[in-house]
């Protein structure tokens, strides 16, 4: 294998060799080139990826869909902090700050109620906390609030604005931990998932949220004819696509498999229904939860199974 490259021979949800490819292009095609230039904006080292084979296969046991050639930690340090540039990576996250901001609120206060504790007495994690906006509006709340995140670019900026920045050496366990667009991104997502429950208290509460990948394989059949580069990366981005930063592509189901595995699950929606201020909306969102959204939703709040 190319030095700078792992083959991902199993499914990173169920471990199974077994799989069809859905997507398989060479960066040795021009178009293939021309993405890469567009989508990191003359950043990345279109040398390097000479002979790689841009492929996604789907798991034959479990239908968990992933690509399977992926950057090595030393590489996938240089993507996160020389590919993506830091200034464009900050404006993307001011762009969808509003959105984010009210997932966020929401989190911190249904976090407040399951935990039926006040702010100043929970300590949060995010974990993959990229620009901190969770964490800095955790702070404003009063909550004890903490970060652990990879690229060095973005732990100088979290640290910038106060933000408490952990690493694997630390042993706090935490109320609350989000991993909010970040498992998508993992070379080994069960793996990372068990380091994240291991940080977890014994009565305490997970938010997990990444892109819904349901309908992949359809999509990919239109990318996979596409001649112009521009047309491919929007048709990969309108597929939650995006060449060695998102490379797990989850569905409701395999992440409840995932989960599962890892001896944590959902928490009861109707949990949700007298979440303040009370509204129409509180007491439909359970509904939806059970009846529509169980079988698409690719956001949960978790807890750990009794055992």
């Amino acid at each position: 294998m190319k030095e700078g490259i792992i083959k991902r021979d199993k499914c990173p949800v169920c471990n199974s060799t077994s799989s069809k490819s859905i997507f398989n292009r060479s960066f040795n095609e021009d178009i293939l080139k021309e993405y890469i230039v567009i989508n990191y904006y003359g950043n990345a080292d279109i040398g390097f990826l000479e002979d790689v084979i841009f492929e996604i296969v789907k798991c034959n046991k479990c239908n968990f869909s992933y690509q399977k050639f992926v950057l090595d930690e030393g590489r996938s340090t240089e993507l996160y902090d020389k590919w993506i540039d830091p200034i464009l990576a900050q404006k993307w996250n001011d762009d969808d700050k509003l959105g984010d901001l009210h997932t966020y609120t929401y989190i911190l206060n249904f976090a407040k109620q399951y935990l039926k504790r006040e702010s100043d007495e929970i300590k949060v994690l995010d974990y993959g906390a990229g620009f901190g906006d969770s964490l800095i509006l955790a702070k404003e709340m009063r909550f004890d609030a903490y970060a652990y995140e990879y690229s060095s670019e973005r732990i100088r900026y979290l640290e910038q604005k106060g933000i408490k920045v952990v690493d694997d050496k630390n042993r706090m366990l935490f109320d609350l931990i989000i991993v909010n667009s970040v498992l998508e991104h993992l070379t080994y997502p069960d793996e990372t998932l068990k380091v994240i429950i291991s940080k977890l208290n014994k009565n305490g509460i997970l938010y997990i949220g990444v892109p819904n990948c349901s309908h992949i394989e359809r999509n990919l059949e239109k990318a996979n004819i596409i001649t112009d580069a521009t047309k491919l990366k929007q048709s990969l981005i309108e597929t939650s696509v995006n060449a060695f930063q998102h490379i797990n592509f989850f569905t409701s189901c395999s992440l409840r498999q995932l989960f599962k595995k890892n001896g944590i699950k959902p928490v009861n929606p109707f949990k949700q229904t007298l979440m303040k201020p009370l509204s129409i909306k509180s007491f439909i969102r359970p509904f939806y939860h059970v009846f529509y959204k169980d079988y698409l939703n690719t956001r949960f709040f978790l807890e750990k199974i009794e055992k």
